[in-house]
């Protein structure tokens, strides 16, 4: 039970990291509806920067899906 749930958090995790990787224009609008951003923010270094967490995301939420399925 605990695999099925640590995977889909995993996933889940993926998930979000692959939507804010692959649209940062659309991230960033949702983030300044809810919270204080400045337009400035999405620059091009603001961009890549919105990309980086994106694939950092992905890469977290796929190691939590897996490594329960290493463990003994």
């Amino acid at each position: 039970m605990v695999v099925l749930e640590s995977t889909f958090v995993g996933l889940l995790i993926a998930a979000i990291g692959v939507a804010v990787a692959t649209r940062p224009q659309q991230t960033f609008e949702i983030r300044h509806k809810v919270a204080i951003a400045s337009t400035g923010e999405l620059s091009e270094f603001g961009t890549a920067r919105y990309q980086a967490y994106g694939l950092f995301c992905t890469l977290i939420g796929v190691t939590i899906a897996v490594i329960p399925f290493f463990l003994p």
